[in-house]
């Protein structure tokens, strides 16, 4: 998988180069400084966010949908009673524009995909049947700019790092032995 990451680096590069853009590019700091981080397996990707936008597209609310579905549906067969479900709702953002505000707007697209998501599972999870019904933790946290999963050096690059990512699980709720 890192093998892919880099080549699509020297790709991003190469295309970068072609359509004329400054030589600078290929400085070989650059392609150093970058190593991609990909996203734990189970990982659901909202990327494409507009330049410093925590806005939902279309995209990312039927992503949240079948993530909402894929927890109410598994709710009714969790086996123990004190089993809870945990969200992570991490916001990524691009290296451009002001590095004082990385990590807000970053927040700021992880809190938009947490509560979307949690109107969804609240709408749900009110339609189980009591004994079904198991509470969900969404938690909100933004590394800002510091896990690229693409290279900046590019627009699809920076485009691609402007994401939430989903992860859930299931657990034991918080103050059970």
């Amino acid at each position: 998988m890192y093998k892919r990451f880099i080549g699509e680096v020297f790709d991003d590069l190469a295309q970068a180069y072609d359509a004329g853009y400054d030589e600078d590019l290929y400085a070989e700091d650059e392609i150093e400084a970058f190593d991609p981080t990909p996203p734990p397996p189970g990982t659901t990707l909202l990327t494409r966010f507009a330049f410093g936008s925590a806005n939902l597209t279309a995209s990312h609310r039927a992503a949240l949908a079948r993530i909402a579905a894929d927890i109410l549906r598994r709710m009714p067969t969790t086996q123990h009673f004190f089993n809870c479900f945990f969200v992570d709702a991490e916001g990524h953002e691009d290296e451009v524009g002001d590095s004082a505000r990385f990590r807000q707007v970053g927040l700021a697209r992880a809190r938009a995909a947490a509560q979307h998501l949690a109107r969804l599972l609240n709408t749900g999870v009110a339609r189980l049947p009591a004994a079904s019904q198991r509470n969900v933790e969404i938690n909100v946290t933004s590394p800002g700019p510091a896990r690229p999963i693409r290279s900046n050096v590019t627009a699809e690059g920076r485009a691609m790092n402007r994401r939430v990512e989903i992860r859930w699980r299931v657990g034991t709720c918080p103050g059970v032995a």
